[in-house]
């Protein structure tokens, strides 16, 4: 979420965006606010960090969120690794492309680095209703503050944390044969976990402790007898 001068701007996916205004609205009440959809009007843009660094000193900024020509541009705040974001019209997003001689990459290449990191991008609504934030890696994904007053799921979130009761994760997985949403995941004939996300980039949950991950998250798994590793233990 970016505060501009009109407001506040919420980047979402486009697959969710009228069930995320919707679920807003319910908390609207009597304040005086509107919540709408611009999308039809704004494209994100995606940038190397970087250039985003560049960007930043030629512009002798320090903060992680400035504003390029009239528009946001931040570090993502999952992972600075994802690079920056830009927020356009796609008329304008095009004169950036061009005045910083940007060369345009297929967007496999970010769905890629993205699951690399351990942040879902593509298939993540077969997450809804699966897992808790934390499971979700959340707190490692800059998504949770353990300051903040009041929010849903506050009680289970705070109970994880607190006493440490963190089983499972969500963690990417790796593998040359194609992984099916539900297929469960073995190692030593011990259940470890299941996929929650299929191809092209495969998540699962999977246990963290009782086996400890340590013992498997090197080691060849198997996932409906199909040969799989843990791509990343998210720290």
């Amino acid at each position: 979420m970016i505060q501009t001068k009109n407001g506040y701007l919420l980047d979402c996916d486009n697959e969710f965006t009228k069930e995320i205004i919707n679920y807003l609205l319910k908390y609207k009440l009597r304040s005086k606010i509107e919540i709408t959809d611009i999308s039809t009007s704004n494209v994100i843009g995606l940038i190397s960090s970087e250039k985003f660094l560049d960007i930043q000193e030629s512009e002798n900024k320090t903060d992680d969120t400035i504003e390029f020509r009239d528009s946001p541009l931040f570090l993502d705040p999952r992972n600075k690794n994802l690079g920056a974001r830009i927020l356009s019209s796609l008329e304008k997003l095009h004169l950036t492309i061009k005045k910083l001689d940007l060369k345009i990459v297929k967007p496999d290449a970010y769905f890629a680095k993205a699951h690399s990191l351990g942040i879902p991008i593509k298939g993540i609504k077969n997450l809804k209703d699966q897992l808790f934030g934390l499971e979700a890696n959340f707190e490692e994904l800059n998504a949770i503050d353990f300051k903040k007053g009041c929010y849903i799921g506050q009680e289970n979130t705070a109970r994880m944390k607190l006493k440490e009761k963190l089983r499972r994760r969500l963690l990417p997985i790796s593998s040359t044969e194609k992984l099916n949403l539900g297929d469960e995941i073995f190692y030593d004939k011990n259940k470890i976990g299941k996929i929650l996300i299929e191809q092209p980039y495969p998540f699962g949950l999977i246990k963290v402790i009782d086996p400890n991950i340590e013992d498997f998250e090197n080691k060849e798994l198997l996932a409906n007898n199909k040969k799989c590793r843990i791509l990343k233990s998210v720290q």
